[in-house]
């Protein structure tokens, strides 16, 4: 896993935005990123298009995750990705744009390659939860290295700069939660069914 890479990208990152001025004295509950330019390039919409569509994938990851096991893991996941994609969601109508994926139930998507991976989680859970929560880990993993990417090309909207820095954050905490969670049920043994009990 590139766990640990992350992690060192992360701190470059913040202590950049630090030096450079950038500060924050609201949380992620009360955020405060700061007014929106009006040039917006088109690789930073493609940037907060891919990551609201990638943090939809997640939320109705775990929002299929927490209805299928009852693991309260789950719905702490689900509710944090939940917030993500709104404050994206909110970020993109600050620029006069609307969210590609604002609308569409759980499960749908507008980008094949991401329907593709809400699909493999589907048969993927069905294998066992030690297999799903390794799909887990490397989704948050690949949705890490698509945020480092977009912060690469943002051209100047240090909003968009630090809605991502908060992305990143909030990574390093599910990625901690998944990996512990997979840690446990690895010392004490595969559950033969991962499903809820009826």
């Amino acid at each position: 896993m590139k766990t640990l890479k992350f992690y060192a990208f992360l701190g470059t990152i913040v202590a950049a935005l630090i030096l450079s001025g950038c500060s924050k004295e609201n949380d992620l509950d009360q955020p405060n990123y700061g007014s929106s330019s009006e040039n917006l390039s088109g690789q930073e919409l493609e940037g907060l298009t891919l990551l609201v569509e990638k943090h939809k994938l997640h939320k109705d990851v775990y929002f299929t995750l927490f209805e299928k096991t009852n693991n309260p893991l789950f719905d702490n996941l689900y509710h944090s990705d939940a917030q993500l994609f709104d404050l994206l969601s909110n970020k993109i109508a600050d620029y006069g744009q609307i969210n590609p994926v604002g609308k569409m139930g759980v499960g749908e998507f507008r980008s094949l390659e991401i329907q593709n991976l809400y699909d493999e989680f589907l048969k993927t859970f069905e294998t066992g939860m030690i297999q799903t929560l390794t799909f887990a880990i490397e989704m948050e993993e690949g949705t890490s290295e698509d945020i480092q990417n977009c912060l690469a090309q943002i051209e100047g909207n240090g909003d968009i700069a630090l809605l991502y820095t908060d992305l990143l954050t909030e990574s390093i905490s599910q990625l901690d939660a998944l990996v512990s969670e997979l840690k446990s049920l690895v010392s004490n043994g595969e559950p033969t069914n991962p499903v809820k009990e009826t």
